[in-house]
């Protein structure tokens, strides 16, 4: 394991910012159910127009840190953003 951790000592701030953008990820995936369960069990039974776009509001935000659109396959209207760009972006400076 020490040799290992010596290898990666000089990518040590790149480490840690591609664990920062994943954690955002996950945290930006996990919450947008929650939006989306808000949105429907509050506002959509309420008849609620002013909260369902708050929570709206709220949910392009949310989905825009934690990563933006992610397309399942990468084409001409679609793009990637968030973890999956970053790691595209530094894979191959280490390598």
């Amino acid at each position: 394991m020490r040799t290992f951790l010596r290898f990666l000592k000089p990518y040590r701030g790149l480490c840690l910012l591609t664990l920062l953008v994943m954690a955002l990820d996950v945290a930006g995936a996990l919450y947008l159910p929650t939006i989306v369960a808000d949105m429907i069990n509050i506002g959509v039974a309420g008849g609620d127009l002013d909260f369902i776009l708050r929570k709206g509001g709220l949910m392009l935000g949310v989905a825009l840190v934690s990563g933006g659109p992610r397309p399942s396959l990468r084409g001409p209207s679609g793009f990637w953003t968030g973890s999956a760009w970053w790691s595209g972006r530094t894979s191959p400076g280490p390598g």
